[in-house]
């Protein structure tokens, strides 16, 4: 649910920390052995809503939106469970601050859980906001909240190129060249292509190959807003290639997200590196979880 190491939904942004990021690491299934492989009675692996120190309605939440990922134990790379107290209190991040709190706030601007899965209702926001607020009591549970299905895992999905297009030109400059690999490695190598900051590729699912095109309709504008340690906020137009390049100055660290159609997917933890696609490689490294994807 938050992002920390998780979610997301992003990571160009260079690579994500297992402090802040979005659940990382290759495709995965959301339980290990199976939906319901944790307990006979078909819940995710270490939950147990009655004994887990929450109130009622935060442990449904948290079970409706997070632990598809965040079980016990966390599967898809996720950094911890979700399940308990002890899970929510615990302080992380600089400043510290309770992971409960990083949780509210990820689900307030949308990044937890990512799109394109549904996130908490506002009713369900703003109980969770109550429960912080009021110092985050442990209570008792006695009656299990029927919760539902948790969200699944986002970059659950198969390799593929879901434009059907590839790169198949030589290496000429043009700005469309070689999605998906890494941009500054490569024009580091030699003095003829341009000198970039950032570069990376927006695709529309988190495993799709080298040289595949993001798959980006012609009629819609996405955007990578990039915005750093100044507060410059630099907004980065993707073509129909899927990339995206900058060559001016950014002063670090800087943050970033994809933006489009009224939706975005941001990656929370600040990036030291423009060289996204180095981190956002078919399955990922670095523990980003796989390509940068449109929201």
């Amino acid at each position: 649910m938050i992002a920390i190491a998780a979610i997301a939904t992003m990571a160009p942004f260079g690579c994500y920390s297992a402090m802040d990021g979005m659940p990382n690491g290759q495709p995965g299934p959301a339980y290990p052995d199976g939906p319901g492989a944790g307990g006979p009675d078909g819940s995710p692996p270490g939950a147990n809503p009655a004994a887990s120190g929450l109130p009622c309605d935060i442990s449904a939440t948290l079970q409706r939106y997070c632990i598809g990922c965040h079980s016990s134990p966390p599967v898809a790379s996720a950094p911890m469970a979700l399940l308990r107290y002890e899970d929510l209190i615990a302080t992380r991040g600089n400043p510290p601050r309770a992971v409960a709190e990083r949780a509210l706030e990820r689900m307030r601007e949308g990044s937890m859980p990512p799109s394109p899965l549904v996130g908490p209702t506002a009713a369900e926001l703003s109980a969770f906001e109550s429960w912080v607020n009021a110092g985050l009591p442990r209570s008792t549970c006695s009656t299990a909240a029927d919760a539902g299905r948790p969200a699944p895992n986002p970059y659950e999905t198969p390799l593929q190129c879901s434009s059907g297009r590839y790169w198949r030109d030589d290496d000429d400059e043009s700005p469309e060249m070689h999605p998906g690999r890494a941009c500054i490695a490569c024009h580091s190598q030699d003095d003829e292509g341009p000198r970039l900051t950032i570069g990376g590729t927006v695709y529309r699912t988190a495993h799709e190959p080298d040289d595949c095109n993001g798959g980006l309709g012609a009629s819609e504008r996405i955007v990578v807003q990039i915005t750093d340690a100044n507060g410059m906020v630099i907004e980065l137009t993707v073509n129909r290639a899927g990339n995206f390049l900058y060559e001016g100055s950014v002063a670090l660290p800087y943050s970033a997200k994809v933006i489009a159609g009224g939706k975005e997917r941001a990656m929370p933890p600040k990036q030291t590196s423009g060289d996204c696609n180095s981190c956002h490689t078919v399955n990922g490294t670095n523990g980003a979880p796989g390509r940068i994807m449109a929201p």
